[in-house]
């Protein structure tokens, strides 16, 4: 960042879930500098907020009421893209370019959530988060770091059936070589998810083992001597290069796995990422 004292920003470029501070920094930006369209933003965001906490209740809204939720969102969006040009000159800039993009951000919730089939709402859905993350280098400058589970950064398709579409395909298709991927892969051990789709852990949050497949990347990258390295596939030579350019099974795990499914996807190492990091063994996180 240009600016010393602010070295590092975090901003949350997915689209799971909308809390009512969402909402809050459009209003709340409205109130001070445009207490003349405080009614009408309320008004478009009054109902709007209570349903947004979760992507499966929302979905399971009526197609008129998202309709509706969209247009909605699309007219508080509308009202404060010229705001900056109508507002006075005492407005703080950083907060215009917050409520501006915090309002865009709830309007791509409603846009995404509109069709009912899954491969429509995946692409929407990566799209966003490839613009968001093209917003925040234009916007900030400096470096800009994309932190997201394998299958969301590769610069290709991993699991074809669940994500045909992914948000690093789309910015490797806007930046090409500037856009660096990063996989990171293990061997063993023990990781967390989230369990909705296994009522059997009693729990949203449960604990479980990493699947073995001694065909795979992991497996063989586990036998590096080293229990973590970087690895920079894009340099490699010989047969180390052969092996990272041949189709092989890869360990992909989000944040959760779908009953008899499998995580792992037949794919080429150097395809899909420039660089990898690589924890032999890793232990599961805890989150309250």
């Amino acid at each position: 960042m240009t600016n010393r004292k602010k070295k590092i920003q975090f901003i949350g470029l997915d689209l799971k879930a909308l809390d009512q501070g969402s909402f809050n920094k459009v209003i709340d930006y409205v109130r001070l500098h445009r207490p003349d369209l405080l009614a009408e933003v309320e008004e478009n965001y009054k109902e709007l907020s209570s349903f947004t906490g979760s992507i499966q209740e929302y979905m399971k809204l009526a197609p008129e009421r998202k309709e509706k939720f969209k247009a909605n969102a699309e007219r508080v969006a509308r009202l404060l893209k010229d705001e900056n040009e109508q507002a006075n000159t005492e407005i703080i800039p950083s907060e215009y370019i917050w409520a501006k993009a915090t309002a865009s951000a709830i309007e791509k919730f409603t846009t995404m959530l509109l069709p009912n089939d899954y491969p429509s709402i995946i692409k929407l859905h990566e799209q966003y988060l490839a613009d968001h993350a093209m917003w925040a280098q234009e916007t900030f400058g400096g470096k800009t770091m994309v932190w997201a589970h394998n299958i969301h950064i590769a610069k290709g398709i991993i699991d074809e059936k669940l994500y045909p579409y992914v948000a690093g395909q789309f910015l490797k298709e806007r930046l090409d070589n500037n856009y660096v991927t990063i996989g990171s892969t293990t061997t063993e051990g023990n990781f967390t998810l989230y369990s909705e789709y296994n009522p059997s852990t009693g729990g949203k949050i449960t604990t479980d083992t990493i699947p073995q497949d001694v065909k795979s990347f992991n497996y063989t990258l586990g036998k590096v001597p080293y229990k973590m390295f970087l690895l920079d596939n894009r340099h490699l030579k010989g047969q180390a290069e052969k092996w990272v350019k041949a189709k092989r099974p890869l360990l992909s795990i989000g944040g959760q796995i779908l009953p008899n499914s499998s995580v792992y996807f037949d794919t080429s190492l150097l395809e899909q990422f420039d660089i990898i990091f690589h924890i032999r063994k890793t232990s599961p996180s805890h989150i309250k």
